[in-house]
């Protein structure tokens, strides 16, 4: 009873005091408008975000006109991780520095060094300090959205910041889905994602886990409204219990949907905890009426956004929930090096991204911009101790006595909200996406209360009116200068600059040294920036690489300290050692890049033929597995038909590296059929039948691989039809090309075969299944009609071949089916269509020096076969 009657007499105190009336709105802008528009942080739309929350929490508190407004302490801790975020991009003295955090500044020192300048005398804790400047700016914001929160939670009720966050997560899954239900592309229309999203992925968080874990923190804040009894009037705002049942209804929908294995199993913990949370913070409200029935209310408004998630879901949706990859909890297996070298300082604020390179044990193009959990990274990134304290203050500020969660069943449902969060940010990065913040920020500052409450002051006493405005100032004073920081120091962000520096390295042909110079003065700019960035020296490497005489080598070495697993580092240092005659130990290194990066195998096969054709060479660059497999086969594809022998040792090395390599196999098939065509050796009239028992062997291997494929039926179609057996060949494609995968070179080869056949009886069906297929695409409909046509006229059915041709020809003009359809219209008697034919050739083909030739030609065969003379 003590208790309650005290925190009545508290509130009553708190609304005596004036705020302003349009708080609450300012504070709804800002939750809401922030998960709108910075799903996908940008630095300028971060600015506009804070300078809003900053000025709305100023403008709060200096309005107050009676009473002592005060800086909640929550709000204190997050302006000092502020501080301590912008404290790290602070230059030290490089001697300080070395002593304090050895390996930071070691960073720094060697940062420079393919420029061959002197060592920085000044350098910073932080290893990007642009970033840290933006994180400093972030944390003054969600501490200002927590202050302004915590003020209109005193005046207004402490719902208002979990009645805001669930009327955020029903805005954006309402967005979600209309976005979904027009199939839009864009984000409103303006921002189109870089990576291919799913129907319900166009969101305002487009990462899936992060959506997902917004829209639970919503839906339990929706649930303690609905658990929250009309009775009890110590709390407000309520909100209807209808909109707030079609709301849960809803975010729950949108959330699945997000197809978040962790998403889902939050809202099940979260739904589970809430319901324990509830009987054990219960307080007055246990012998409440109607609980059974509003637990019902939820299940139900669960069901349902279940239900229509169900209903919404697609096969990619069932298969990103059904994927079992743990690549996320491996990552902080790779983190341990890193928290081990900078322990106590941390790398900077921001900076993870660009440092983490030369701990990845992984390789590959991946780049991790966040170790995917929130301790994880503010260890590695604050340092232990600031990391430590910072928990262990949060723990203090936030514990169940001090926010009162007896009295109240929405706060106890939002702080289930805000635990489901952490608690899926262990294994996902949401924590660092500054809307999600803020929604944290908004809930727990509205339900956060002071240990006692702020004495009455005198409001003619200038002393006191002072400090009246200090929290004003503070909260004002300090957005400015993170506001400052941001606007004019150099926070370009990494990845901007590696997008910029990399276009202009592909746009802008370096092949003299002023150029070179030019461009190095340019990386050296973003160096300075990101020093431990292992991607700008690498592009150093590169452009180096273009100008003879230029040294390439303290480029690609630094790249490589800062990246030991760096492919492309690794292929460059390749291509450098190659050109300087130490061709072993270039193909060494190709290995150690197609070991970390199997994209690069198709470049490495094509550089690779060009320095040795000795298989035993090559074995050298050749992983074992699969992608050595590849790295052959591409060799054998690049090496040219005429070297027979060599494209069949090379097919056979991969066939050595992986038993049963598909490719390889039909690779091999396909060469020994060109050979035993033209009654080339191996191949030749007396060898025939060997080859083609062999060909029939590789397409019974292909079919056991990959049975599924068209290679096999089309192997052994074509040795069938070697084998003088054609409309065998022609019935036995027919049955295949129905069920195999990409069916148009295998109606190809069929049509092909029943050519081949004597009597054709089949042609004409082969002729339109294959048209038929092609033609569905209309990007394919001309080349099956010209081949049609070329096989008729093998045939000397020259009326259906110039019809094809024709109709080849009207959907892609060009000069050579113009010259075709002449051709065969000629031959078929046809002189006026040929000569209509030659007219539009002469019109596709302006510009072309040699058409006037060809074109006579085919006059002079035209006039010949008009007057039915032979042709010379």
């Amino acid at each position: 009873m003590r208790s309650r009657v005290g925190a009545t007499r508290e509130m009553d105190h708190d609304r005596r005091h004036s705020v302003s009336p349009y708080a609450p709105a300012a504070l709804a802008a800002v939750v809401i408008g922030s998960v709108l528009a910075v799903g996908t942080v940008h630095t300028s739309v971060l600015l506009v975000v804070a300078l809003a929350a900053v000025a709305a929490t100023a403008w709060v508190l200096w309005s107050h006109r009676r009473g002592g407004p005060e800086l909640p302490s929550p709000a204190l801790v997050l302006l000092g991780l502020a501080a301590w975020s912008a404290a790290q991009a602070i230059p030290l003295p490089t001697k300080l520095l070395g002593a304090i955090a050895p390996h930071n500044a070691d960073i720094w020192v060697r940062a420079l060094k393919p420029l061959e300048v002197a060592a920085p005398r000044l350098a910073s804790i932080s290893l990007d300090p642009g970033a840290s400047a933006v994180e400093a700016l972030k944390w003054v914001t969600y501490a200002a959205v927590f202050t302004l929160a915590y003020t209109v939670g005193r005046r207004n009720g402490r719902n208002w910041g979990p009645l805001l966050v669930f009327a955020a997560a029903v805005v954006v899954s309402l967005v979600t889905v209309i976005h979904g239900v027009i199939g839009a592309k864009a984000y409103f229309g303006v921002y189109v994602p870089r990576a291919a999203v799913p129907r319900w992925g166009i969101a305002p968080l487009l990462n899936p886990n992060n959506l997902s874990g917004y829209l639970n923190l919503g839906a339990l804040c929706g649930m303690g409204f609905l658990l929250t009894h009309r009775s009890s009037r110590a709390e407000r705002p309520l909100p209807p219990d209808g909109w707030v049942f079609a709301g849960i209804a809803v975010v729950v929908a949108v959330s699945l949907l997000a197809a978040s294995r962790g998403g889902v199993l939050g809202l099940g913990l979260g739904a589970i905890a809430l319901a324990v949370a509830v009987r054990v913070f219960r307080g007055n409200q246990a012998k409440a009426v109607g609980g059974r029935r509003r637990a019902a209310g939820i299940a139900l408004a669960v069901a349902g956004g279940a239900l229509l998630a169900i209903l919404g879901a697609s096969e990619a949706t069932w298969q990103e929930l059904g994927d079992t990859s743990a690549e996320k909890l491996r990552l902080l297996g790779w983190s341990k090096p890193l928290l081990s070298d900078h322990l106590w300082l941390g790398v900077g604020r921001g900076a993870f991204e660009t440092v983490f390179p030369a701990y990845n044990s992984r390789g590959g193009r991946v780049l991790y911009s966040h170790p995917e959990n929130f301790v994880v990274q503010w260890v590695a990134e604050w340092g232990l101790l600031v990391a430590a304290l910072a928990l262990a203050l949060f723990v203090w500020h936030f514990r169940p006595a001090r926010l009162r969660l007896s009295t109240n069943r929405a706060a106890v449902a939002a702080i289930v909200g805000v635990l489901v969060v952490l608690l899926q940010n262990l294994a996902d990065l949401a924590l660092e996406v500054p809307a999600v913040m803020i929604a944290l920020s908004a809930a727990l500052g509205s339900l956060w209360t002071p240990a006692r409450a702020a004495a009455p002051s005198n409001a003619t006493d200038p002393s006191s009116r002072l400090r009246r405005r200090l929290p004003a100032v503070a909260v004002a004073g300090t957005g400015a200068v993170a506001v400052l920081a941001v606007v004019l120091g150099p926070t370009h962000s990494a990845a901007s600059e590696r997008t910029e520096l990399g276009a202009a390295l592909n746009a802008k042909p370096i092949s003299d040294p002023d150029s070179l110079h030019a461009f190095h003065r340019r990386l050296a700019q973003a160096m300075r920036r990101h020093p431990a960035d292992p991607h700008f020296p690498l592009l150093g490497a590169i452009a180096a690489r273009r100008v003879r005489g230029a040294d390439a080598l303290p480029w690609v070495a630094r790249a490589l300290e800062r990246d030991p697993t760096n492919a492309r580092a690794h292929f460059v240092l390749a291509e450098i050692l190659a050109a300087r005659g130490a061709k072993l130990q270039a193909f060494m290194e190709m290995r150690i890049a197609l070991e970390a990066d199997k994209d690069l195998v198709g470049h490495a096969a094509q550089l690779a033929v060009r320095w040795s054709r000795e298989p035993e060479e090559l074995d050298r660059a050749a992983p074992e597995g699969n992608i050595g497999a590849q790295f052959f086969y591409w060799c054998g594809k690049f090496v040219p038909a005429s070297d027979f022998e060599l494209r069949s040792q090379l097919f056979d090395a991969a066939l050595d590296k992986q038993r049963d390599f598909a490719p390889a196999v039909v690779a091999k098939g396909f060469d020994r059929l060109d050979r035993a065509e033209v009654g080339a050796a191996p191949c030749t009239e007396s060898q025939r039948a060997d080859c083609l028992t062999l060909v029939e062997g590789l397409a019974e291997t292909a079919a056991r691989v990959d049975p599924r494929s068209c290679d096999a039926p089309i192997l052994k179609g074509r040795a069938l039809v070697l084998r003088g057996r054609a409309q065998d060949a022609e019935r036995g494609l027919a049955v295949a090309c129905a069920t195999c995968r990409g069916p148009l070179p295998c109606l190809a080869a069929r049509l092909r075969a029943a050519a081949a056949a004597v009597p054709a009886t089949e042609l004409g069906a082969a002729i339109r299944a294959y048209t038929g297929t092609a033609c569905s695409q209309a990007e394919t409909c001309a080349d099956a009609h010209s081949l049609v046509g070329d096989v008729l006229s093998g045939r000397q059915e020259w009326a259906a071949a110039a019809d094809h041709y024709a109709t080849a020809a009207q959907r892609v003009s060009t000069v050579g089916l113009w010259l075709k359809l002449a051709d065969a219209a000629s031959r078929a008697g046809q002189a006026t269509r040929a000569m209509t034919a030659i007219e539009k050739a002469q019109r596709a083909g302006v510009g072309d020096p040699g058409l006037a030739r060809r074109v006579e030609e085919q006059r002079k065969q035209l006039f010949l076969r008009a007057m039915e003379l032979p042709t010379p």
